[in-house]
């Protein structure tokens, strides 16, 4: 008799972020559609506001030891008689931050055969310049990712990015664009019309070097030279939140900026905000945009190539490539706020959520 397959998650933690969003939905789709195959969950620290949105038939895995140093290794060690134990037929690492663990420990474990899915949900080449070693992880990356089954991104740029990273710009059937879809909660059942929101501008996510919240705050504080009383919230929490609130000090934006820290909710900021604005440096393709778009809230995007290639029609009132675009487009949608323009928007994200999921599932 056939065994029921076991599919292992591999990632960090399970604090707000798309990665852990789509975490959740993975485990609600097998458990809808594919409810005989046992899912385990293996994160190099449980902690994490998601925490409590796995269902209690999930089994959870952490280490209980954390060191500052030599982190990574640990968790590999850790990792060997995990897998060794729960034989996995399938594993689901994201990022390297999961990847690299576990391809390291199978090494070890030459005699278990688990079909090896990488989640790969960031621009990797600009990523890996932003942590720890990146000459180390770039190397690690060429080595250990072309063992995987099947790598997982989510649009066309990022799929020649990794390309050129590890198979020198040869296009490879490993890898494939996957495109994210709108979180399963969402859209909220009824859309608040703009007129009504008392949030201006919203920012929803992990406050670090990728989402460059310094550009952010010099762009809202042009905004403030027009509209004094301008409100804006940032949902979030990361390592730069200190440096963040310096700097609202030093701009003088505490009557206009505060940040709240990360909810479950966040339906009710993204359907209460009149303009999301986003200012990354790089993405993948953001799970919080397309949350945006479904509550009716305006986006205002930087110009990356990651975002801006989903938008077709009226780029011109979506995104922005310096900070004097970002402030006459903020305005334009303050003062004289017209939806109309991103309906097809989301047409296109709730016709594809359902497919998108079940195509990336089958990837797995």
């Amino acid at each position: 008799m056939r065994q029921p397959e076991t599919l292992m998650i591999v990632f960090h933690d399970m604090r707000l972020g798309g990665i852990q969003r789509k975490i959740l939905d993975i485990i609600k789709y097998y458990q809808q559609h594919l409810p005989d195959t046992k899912i385990v969950l293996c994160l190099r620290k449980r902690e994490g506001i998601f925490l409590d949105c796995i269902p209690p038939e999930i089994e959870v895995f952490a280490p209980n030891i954390h060191t500052n140093n030599f982190n990574i290794s640990w968790f590999t060690l850790w990792l060997i008689p995990k897998i060794a134990t729960l034989k996995p037929s399938r594993i689901l690492s994201f990022m390297d931050l999961g990847t690299v663990p576990t391809f390291v420990a199978l090494q070890l474990l030459p005699w278990l055969k688990p079909r090896l899915t990488i989640g790969e949900d960031i621009l990797t080449s600009k990523y890996i310049y932003t942590e720890t070693f990146p000459p180390l992880r770039r190397l690690l990356i060429k080595w250990l990712y072309p063992l995987a089954d099947t790598i997982l991104v989510q649009t066309p740029i990022q799929k020649k990015d990794l390309e050129n990273m590890i198979y020198k710009s040869s296009p490879n059937k490993k890898i494939v664009a996957s495109p994210n879809w709108l979180p399963l909660d969402f859209p909220p059942p009824q859309i608040i019309p703009q007129k009504t929101r008392h949030i201006d501008i919203l920012f929803v996510g992990r406050i670090d070097d990728q989402k460059n919240l310094p550009l952010f705050l010099k762009i809202i504080n042009l905004v403030k030279k027009d509209l004094p009383r301008i409100v804006v919230k940032i949902v979030g929490d990361g390592d730069d939140r200190i440096k963040i609130e310096k700097l609202i000090k030093k701009l003088s934006l505490q009557k206009n900026v505060e940040i709240i820290k990360p909810t479950l909710n966040t339906t009710q900021y993204y359907s209460n905000s009149k303009v999301f604005l986003l200012s990354s440096n790089y993405e993948g393709f953001p799970l919080t945009l397309m949350e945006a778009i479904s509550c009716g809230c305006l986006p205002v995007l930087r110009n990356i190539p990651e975002i801006s290639q989903f938008f077709t029609k009226d780029k011109s009132k979506i995104i922005f490539g310096t900070e004097t675009e970002a402030v006459n487009l903020i305005l334009n949608n303050l003062k004289k706020p017209d939806e109309i323009y991103i309906k097809p928007y989301l047409k296109k994200i709730l016709k594809y959520q359902q497919k998108h999921i079940t195509d990336y599932v089958k990837y797995i």
